[in-house]
Order: structure tokens, then sequence, then C-alpha cells
């Protein structure tokens, strides 16, 4: 459903006319990268509030669909739509496992930016991201609670740096920035009934993109 909404809004924006485009820049890319790991995890059966001195590395991959004022010179306006796939992991402190949670959903982000050259641009930005996932405890001998996704959300500070080769054309760009998120998820309680949990986690992450600009 998400990707048919997606698909939709590139659809849309590639069929108005050119003259509602003419004093804007517009970006398809592609982010790989890194997510903020598990810090803490709140699920019955296995304990509260555990803190993980140590979060593994997690992945992001996400398509974004950019627009951003034209400019010679000068701050200007940025701002995006898209999809995001992301996984947090970390260790659980309580047992000898990992524990990671998946999500996935739609994101935004808002804020300004700076041309330095006619092909190079720096931006800085607030991303939200609202979804839903689950998480997946493995370890050897150890059969975890049967779980339900629940409600994800992250926000994110993020500033990038972006060279487009040409215009149209190919862009590249390193993005760095800081992650806190919460995982929600039901838990089936050995009680017999189902139990509200999350996860939750901060820290630095960091994508590289890959682009074109109409």
């Amino acid at each position: 459903m998400l990707i048919r909404i997606f698909a939709l809004l590139i659809t849309c924006c590639l069929a108005v006319p050119c003259v509602v485009f003419a004093e804007l820049n517009t970006d398809l890319r592609i982010k790989l990268g890194s997510a903020a790991g598990v810090e803490q995890v709140d699920a019955t059966n296995i304990g509260l509030g555990q803190i993980d001195t140590n979060p593994r590395s997690s992945g992001n991959f996400q398509i974004d669909l950019a627009i951003s004022q034209k400019q010679e010179a000068g701050a200007f306006f940025v701002g995006s739509l898209g999809l995001f796939g992301r996984s947090h992991s970390g260790h659980y402190g309580a047992l000898p496992t990992d524990i990671k949670y998946d999500a996935g959903g739609i994101s935004g982000a808002a804020g300004v930016g700076v041309k330095a050259s006619e092909n190079i641009h720096f931006e800085g930005k607030l991303e939200i991201g609202i979804g839903s996932g689950k998480p997946t405890l493995t370890t050897p001998g150890f059969i975890w609670n049967t779980v339900n996704e629940g409600i994800y959300s992250s926000a994110s500070l993020i500033v990038g740096g972006y060279y487009t080769v040409a215009k149209p054309g190919l862009q590249i760009g390193l993005e760095l920035g800081t992650q806190s998120f919460i995982g929600n998820f039901q838990i089936w309680n050995n009680a017999g009934y189902w139990v509200d949990s999350n996860v939750k986690g901060s820290g630095g992450i960091a994508n590289l993109v890959f682009g074109y600009q109409f």
C-alpha cells in the first residue's frame, strides 16, 4: 500500500506541467546507511527497562522525493517525502541474545539548504518517520513469546552535502546526524493475554545518497 502511494506521488509530480516546477529543484534519492541501535527493552517475561551499553549496528534503506527552491546563492527551503525500511539492533543484557526491531513506513523532512557552488549544496533538516514494526529475539535454546506489530516513530536531525553532476543529472551525497526512535509491539503473556511493550534507542546515523535531479 505504501509503495502504491509513493508511486502515485511521483506520477503526479511528473505529470504536472513543467511551469509549476520552474522555480523548484526536484530530486529522487535512494539512501543506504545506518540507524540508531536498541538501548532499552520494555517487555514482559524478559524483564523491564534493560539498558544496552553497547548497541549493535543497524541499517536503513530509504527512497525520498526531495523538493527545494532554486537559488543562485544564500539559504533556501528544502522538504522531502519518502518510504523507509529500517532495522534497529541491540544486545539484550538479561540474556545472551541479540534483539532486532524491523520497521517500515513513511518519512517526511523539512529544513534549510545552502548552495556552495553550481554543483554542490548542503542541507540541514528535521526528519520524522511514522510506520509499524515488530521485534525478533534470537538465542540458542530460547523461545520468545509470540509478538504482534505496533506503531513505530522516529525523529532525526540530519546534515547532508550533495554533489549534482549536471542539471538534470545524477546526484551523490553523504548525510550525518542523530536519531531517536520508539518501536511499540504486543507480546503474548504466559498468563494468557497480550501486553503492550516497546524498544527505544538513540544515536548517530550516516547515509550514502544516490539520486537524480530532474
